[in-house]
């Protein structure tokens, strides 16, 4: 009941105030998939576009998401930008900035906000770049005073509170620059999702299925995964399933092989039905040692009611209260992750009550309405800075 009230008042929020401050803003997004995250920043937009905000977006050339979007009456400009400074891209933004009267510039990705920086120059419009990950910006480093930490960045959207606190760490002046906006998803979005069979995983029917989504990248932490094997000896019905680019990788195949349960591990690459294969597993494992904002696989574990071990590592304590919506581990600690797992799998009651608690906590805390709200409170602010100063840099 009390999330009900919540979308209502978001919703009466935004058709109360949106149409008559009369933003027009410019997104800049590469839109080049079909996964999750464009679909959650496009279904944000739409809420807002529904409520009187005008959008124009650039987007890649030959983006699948393009007669989308004009369908939905946004008007969409293909143009792949295609470096840190690229000419064209500077001079269409600049161009669309000044023809439609634009006051917001939202970059998504830093080849954007770069841009939109020297495109904005002398021109009466407020920059919002897009923080995903903890890390890479700092104070003394050239690529980040030409994207974020820019003078012309009026504000930096941090996909969670872990990133806007590295960001502002980073910040010599008006730290309140860094916001936190969630990425809202749509419980809709979850429902009706079919388990892949286990027999073309190759995985026993009553095994206890362990899996992890992720690209094989130091920051993930998949060595530390792996070596939870070894304090799992003697519990062979114990399985994992590893998806993700250079997860059939030699190297992968080499750290499996010093485990005692070898015979255990089930490694793919990119799967393009990956959430049915989430759906296969008893639990989710997320054992990342840094960088993350918002893990988009636990969010789409806990969305998909599945119990998940998470580390503390970045965005992570976010999402998982341990014991309270899954469970949490120190980062490095493959004792840690096989203790939590042994927790699970002797208590259906826990994985049960975990997966229910994970399910309502992203239902609650993780709508598309709120990140639309939150947006909107946020371009409404930077109108009214527009309208109130002149000052152009």
């Amino acid at each position: 009941m009390v999330k009900e009230i919540t979308i209502a008042r978001n919703l009466l929020l935004l058709r109360q105030t949106t149409p008559e401050m009369n933003i027009k803003t410019l997104v800049i997004s590469s839109f080049k998939g079909s996964g999750i995250s464009d679909r959650a920043q496009i279904a944000s937009m739409l809420k807002m576009h529904e409520n009187g905000v005008y959008f124009h977006i650039l987007l890649n050339e030959n983006s699948p998401k393009q007669r989308f979007l004009e369908e939905e009456g946004i008007a969409t400009t293909p143009y792949t930008i295609k470096s840190k400074i690229d000419k064209k891209a500077i001079q269409t933004i600049r161009d669309i900035v000044r023809k439609e009267k634009i006051d917001i510039i939202h970059c998504f990705n830093n080849n954007a906000t770069t841009n939109a920086v020297q495109a904005a120059k002398k021109l009466n419009v407020k920059i919002i770049s897009y923080r995903g990950f903890t890390g890479h910006v700092h104070w003394y480093k050239p690529s980040s005073l030409m994207n974020n930490l820019h003078p012309r960045v009026a504000r930096i959207a941090c996909v969670s509170n872990a990133v806007k606190n590295q960001v502002r760490s980073q910040l010599w002046r008006n730290k309140k620059k860094a916001v936190t906006i969630y990425k809202g998803h749509d419980k809709a979005w979850y429902e009706g999702i079919q388990p892949t069979s286990r027999d073309n995983l190759g995985v026993p029917d009553n095994a206890f299925l362990v899996g992890i989504v992720a690209n094989l990248r130091p920051m993930k932490g998949i060595k530390y995964l792996i070596s939870a094997a070894k304090h799992l000896n003697g519990h062979y019905d114990i399985h994992f399933l590893l998806i993700g680019r250079g997860m059939d990788s030699d190297k992968v195949k080499e750290l499996i092989n010093e485990t005692p349960l070898k015979d255990n591990f089930h490694t793919f690459g990119f799967r393009k039905d990956v959430l049915k294969d989430v759906a296969a597993c008893d639990i989710a494992v997320n054992s990342s040692i840094k960088g993350e904002g918002l893990s988009k696989t636990i969010i789409e574990a806990m969305s998909l009611k599945k119990p998940v071990v998470a580390t503390t590592a970045g965005g992570n304590p976010e999402l998982i209260i341990d014991h309270e919506t899954g469970l949490s581990v120190p980062i490095k600690d493959p004792e840690a992750i096989a203790d939590a797992i042994l927790e699970f799998k002797h208590s259906g009651e826990l994985r049960q009550k975990m997966a229910m608690a994970g399910y309502q906590y992203i239902i609650n805390h993780f709508t598309v309405e709120q990140t639309a709200q939150q947006t909107m409170n946020l371009y409404k602010e930077l109108k009214t800075e527009l309208e109130t100063s002149k000052k152009v840099i």
